[in-house]
């Protein structure tokens, strides 16, 4: 493969500080962000990108962006 078709790849931690950038922040007044809000479907489909990416977009969902609509969702929450 010649080196032009390659697609330039940045490292982990700048992605890593990429999303932290984009999750909320405190000053935010909401508890919980809905899922139809940018900053939850960004990082949902961050978790889709890389495992690299994966688990700190998901801590993030976990700590911003919680949809718990059902007893079922809370029971795996709970677990």
């Amino acid at each position: 493969m010649p080196l032009h078709d390659e697609v330039p790849k940045l490292p982990t931690e700048i992605l890593l500080n990429i999303i932290d950038i984009i999750a909320p922040s405190a000053n935010l007044p909401q508890i919980a962000l809905p899922r139809d809000h940018p900053i939850t479907k960004t990082l949902v489909a961050l978790t889709y990108t890389s495992r690299a990416l994966r688990l700190h977009a998901r801590r993030l969902l976990y700590t911003h962006c919680l949809f718990i609509h059902t007893a079922a969702r809370l029971r795996k929450l709970l677990r």
